[in-house]
């Protein structure tokens, strides 16, 4: 269900799921063809950005590194 939920949302955010006090926010990357390759991601400390704020702030920064990075691969 989660997996299902990233792709659609294309972007997978998980705030202290793996370890208490971290955010980690992830984005794929594609390739020339379009096929998801790698992926992408950052982790924050929740006390710094909300959930929100890492929205609206990380995750489109996070989606330009990572087309960033798929318009280098062949």
């Amino acid at each position: 269900r989660l997996i299902d939920r990233a792709r659609r949302d294309g972007y997978s955010l998980v705030v202290e799921e793996l370890v208490a006090g971290v955010i980690g926010m992830s984005v794929p990357v594609k390739d020339s063809r379009g096929n998801v390759v790698a992926a992408a991601g950052i982790s924050f400390n929740p006390s710094r950005f909300k959930k929100r704020d890492a929205l609206d702030t990380c995750l489109p920064l996070l989606r330009k590194a990572a087309d960033s990075i798929g318009l280098k691969l062949p």
